[in-house]
């Protein structure tokens, strides 16, 4: 049911209308729950050092995980310690807050979190209560930033810097609240984020309509960059991906929020694909991995951080690299060296 309703939010379904009563309803809880934390009748915690909010107005994948990925990055490169805080989402962990390391048991961390540890070397602590993970790490670490990833919509949580991120492919859907559409929030709410980063090669379109709420609107490139072998025997081997295309024909596996946007970077690559889309976060098992044929599997770092212990020798996971514009870094670093600037 709920792919067949995330098909009818991108392809514009007429019928979606028969649900516009129930949108106004959410529309109508969601800005009244809002209104409560702006009004001070529900409590804001308010961390002393400054908080980014990696998140959307879009259920589903827009690309957080990556910019998160980057943010940490160039923050580093910049002399800050981020400590970064997550849902956890699908994690099976019997107690909150949970750290996380680049050894968790993605059981207990759930596939992005682990994804976050394994490419950023900054302490990560999971919560749904993202005040109290952020607590956590003020607590035991000495970062002097925090990256929240998600979170747009978690108005308990006091935050500095809001970025919003688009799916440069699917953007705001029919621009209807849930369930008639995708949004979380209306898209007047754009207008309020502080960057708006746009993801995918197909991002124009996107990046246009995006500009009518906020004129600080950047691109972000996925670059596929290499493959990494899953396979027991290969000790994680990689590749570049000129190796080994050529035209080549594998199975693409993706369980994600938009699969289309890996499956066209494969193409992209040189890869002939057959695809196979399963739910997001979904739950592998060897069977899922099983064709009958000797072809290479190539997955996202998403899946693959499940399938570790059930891939066969041919599975791979595609490396990407997420590449912004020097604008982009600007901003963001002048914005955050007026706060820090200002709470000194």
């Amino acid at each position: 049911m709920q792919s067949f309703l995330v098909k009818a939010w991108y392809k514009k379904s007429i019928w979606l209308v028969l649900l516009l009563p129930f949108s106004i309803v959410f529309g109508w809880l969601a800005k009244r729950r809002r209104n409560k934390f702006e009004s001070g009748d529900s409590a804001v915690w308010k961390s002393n050092i400054p908080v980014i909010v990696i998140g959307n107005i879009t259920v589903g994948g827009t690309g957080k995980t990556p910019l998160v990925i980057y943010l940490a990055t160039l923050l580093k490169e910049q002399g800050y310690k981020p400590g970064i805080v997550s849902r956890g989402y699908e994690s099976k962990t019997a107690q909150f807050p949970q750290w996380v390391t680049p050894t968790t048991s993605v059981d207990k961390s759930g596939d992005e979190a682990l994804v976050i540890a394994r490419n950023t070397d900054c302490p990560v602590v999971i919560d749904p209560d993202r005040p109290r993970a952020i607590q956590t790490l003020l607590e035991s670490n000495d970062c002097n930033i925090i990256i929240s990833d998600d979170g747009l919509q978690h108005y308990a949580m006091g935050r500095d810097i809001e970025i919003a991120v688009l799916d440069g492919q699917r953007g705001l859907g029919n621009g209807w609240l849930l369930p008639a559409g995708p949004l979380r929030e209306k898209p007047s709410r754009l207008r309020e984020v502080d960057l708006v980063v746009v993801t995918g090669y197909k991002s124009n379109a996107v990046i246009g309509k995006a500009r009518q709420y906020n004129n600080r609107v950047y691109p972000m490139e996925l670059q596929s960059s290499e493959l990494v072998s899953l396979g027991k025997t290969s000790n994680n081997e990689s590749c570049a991906l000129n190796a080994v295309t050529s035209g080549q024909t594998v199975h693409a596996v993706a369980g994600i929020g938009n699969p289309q946007r890996f499956f066209d970077s494969l193409i992209q690559a040189g890869f002939a694909i057959i695809p196979h889309v399963f739910p997001d976060h979904h739950d592998y098992s060897k069977e899922d991995l099983h064709f009958d044929d000797d072809l290479e599997i190539i997955m996202t770092e998403k899946d693959a951080v499940k399938c570790h212990n059930i891939a066969p020798d041919n599975a791979w996971y595609l490396k990407i690299e997420p590449i912004l514009p020097d604008d982009f870094n600007n901003e963001l670093l002048t914005r955050l060296s007026r706060i820090t600037n200002a709470e000194h």
